[in-house]
C-alpha cells in the first residue's frame, strides 16, 4: 500500500513538474511563427542567444542548406538551438535575445506585450542583484589595456568561441589591439548583461594561476 503512495506521488510530482517545465519553454507554433517574424534578422537573434550564442560555423552551414530562403533558416537556427540546449532553451531566453537584437516587436507579437514586459523586468532585476556595477566602453579600454597577451585565454573564460577568436586574429594585425577587440565583441553580444566584476575575476584568476 505504502508503495503504490508512493508511486502515485512520484507520478504526481513528474506530471507536476513537465507541467511547469513545459510552459516555460517555446512552442513548435511560436517558433514557428517566430522564423516568419525574424527572417530577415536571425543571425543577430542566434549570435545573441544563451546559454550560448549559435557559431557561425553553424550560421553558415544553415545558409548553405537553405539557400534563397530565409525564413526556412531562421526556422532551422531557433530548431538547432532548442535542440542542443534542451529544458535551457527558455521563452525567457529568447525573449532576451529577441530584444538585445532589436527584435522586441517580433518578441510581442509572438509571446505577448505583457510576458516580455515581465520577462525583462525580471532580468533588469536580476542584474541589479547579481551583476554588480556594469562596464561601459571607457571601461572597456581600461580592462583591454590590462590584459595583453592574456586576451585569448580570458576570451575563452568570458564564453567567446574559438572561431570568434581565430577572426580577431585574422582581422586584427596588430596584437595590441587584439585585447580592445575581443572585448568589445563581447559587450556587443552580451549588451546589458556585461559587468566590470566578471572582467576582473577572470583576469584576476589567470594571473593568479600563472604566479
Amino acid at each position: 500500500m505504502a508503495m503504490i503512495s508512493l508511486s502515485r506521488t512520484l507520478i504526481d510530482f513528474d506530471v507536476f513538474f513537465l507541467t511547469e517545465f513545459a510552459s516555460c519553454l517555446p512552442t513548435v507554433d511560436q517558433l514557428l511563427e517566430l522564423s516568419r517574424h525574424i527572417c530577415l534578422n536571425w543571425t543577430r537573434v542566434g549570435r545573441h542567444l544563451k546559454p550560448e550564442p549559435v557559431d557561425e560555423t553553424t550560421i553558415s552551414e544553415i545558409k548553405s542548406q537553405h539557400r534563397r530562403n530565409s525564413k526556412e533558416q531562421a526556422l532551422t537556427m531557433l530548431e538547432h538551438w532548442q535542440c542542443k540546449h534542451g529544458v535551457a532553451a527558455t521563452v525567457d531566453l529568447l525573449v532576451e535575445a529577441l530584444v538585445e537584437a532589436d527584435c522586441k516587436a517580433q518578441a510581442q507579437r509572438v509571446f505577448g506585450v505583457e510576458t516580455v514586459l515581465s520577462i525583462m523586468k525580471e532580468r533588469h532585476g536580476r542584474n541589479e542583484r547579481n551583476h554588480g556595477r556594469l562596464i561601459d566602453e571607457q571601461e572597456l579600454c581600461l580592462q583591454a589595456q590590462k590584459v595583453g597577451n592574456n586576451w585569448k585565454e580570458l576570451a575563452r573564460r568570458l564564453g567567446v568561441c574559438s572561431l570568434a577568436i581565430e577572426v580577431i586574429e585574422i582581422e586584427v594585425r596588430d596584437p595590441r589591439d587584439r585585447p580592445w577587440r575581443m572585448l568589445y565583441d563581447w559587450y556587443s553580444q552580451r549588451g546589458s548583461e556585461v559587468c566590470l566584476a566578471d572582467v576582473q575575476r577572470e583576469l584576476q584568476e589567470i594571473i593568479r594561476e600563472q604566479t
